[in-house]
């Protein structure tokens, strides 16, 4: 009798099944980083040479890895320039959980370009400042330029306002125009301002500053209508809590 040998699908369906998956998820990954792109493209506009030479020694980039995998990319101000390290502020969602509790994860690596393109490592030293902020750094490095917080000023209703970031990949300063929010009143759910200034992922912890560039205070950003930033006077309240200083 012949007999008819029957080949087991069981192992091969599931390495199919895998197989599938992983291209379905590399497709949306795909697909969120060209609305990224659009994004990039349709909001941010390469920063005058006027403000370029005023800020370009005190905004930095930061990326933060799970691995060899990116996590997030934000933008970050030199608060500290000390003898022995360099301060930086920026978003907590460069080192939390995309969700609104912003969960701290510890494993991230975080890797910031300087202005003069050099990629070196950074340390978290404040996680838990308020408005969603956390404070990094590194080694001292003498040509940056600290941010003071306590010379901010406050805006108008119709004040034109600049949200600076600088890019992880390319190291350029780019900006993008609003105005505050038609109530100046209105707050998000943590307390930040709103500005109508539409930024991305990364723009996250850039500096906001008038046409004059002078410094209202540091961007956030959320996926609902207007961007918060916390204002100058706050941060340099919460930074003077953590005992920072300013040393130019």
């Amino acid at each position: 009798m012949l007999r008819v040998k029957r080949k087991s699908r069981g192992s091969n369906g599931e390495e199919e099944n895998h197989k599938r998956a992983k291209e379905v998820s590399n497709i949306f990954s795909d697909c969120e980083d060209t609305v990224e792109s659009m994004k990039q493209k349709l909001c941010w506009k390469e920063l005058s040479q006027e403000l370029a030479t005023k800020f370009s020694a005190s905004i930095v980039s930061l990326a933060s890895f799970d691995g060899d995998k990116l996590h997030y990319e934000s933008t970050g101000i030199v608060v500290e320039n000390s003898s022995r390290y360099t301060f930086i502020l920026t978003s907590s969602a460069l080192v939390s959980t995309s969700d609104c509790e912003r969960k701290f994860i510890y494993r991230l690596k975080i890797k910031l370009r300087l202005p003069n393109n050099q990629v070196v490592d950074a340390w978290i030293q404040h996680y838990d400042l308020p408005f969603s902020m956390v404070l990094v750094f590194t080694r001292y490095y003498p040509d940056l330029r600290t941010v003071c917080f306590g010379n901010s000023v406050q805006v108008q209703r119709h004040t034109d306002l600049l949200a600076l970031k600088r890019c992880f990949k390319s190291g350029k300063l780019m900006q993008t125009h609003g105005v505050p929010s038609d109530d100046p009143t209105k707050t998000d759910s943590k307390g930040s301002m709103l500005t109508t200034c539409k930024i991305t992922m990364d723009g996250s912890g850039g500096p906001l500053v008038d046409l004059d560039g002078n410094i209202v205070g540091m961007n956030d950003y959320h996926d609902q209508e207007g961007t918060p930033y916390v204002q100058g006077n706050k941060i340099d309240e919460c930074l003077r809590v953590a005992q920072i200083r300013y040393v130019i």
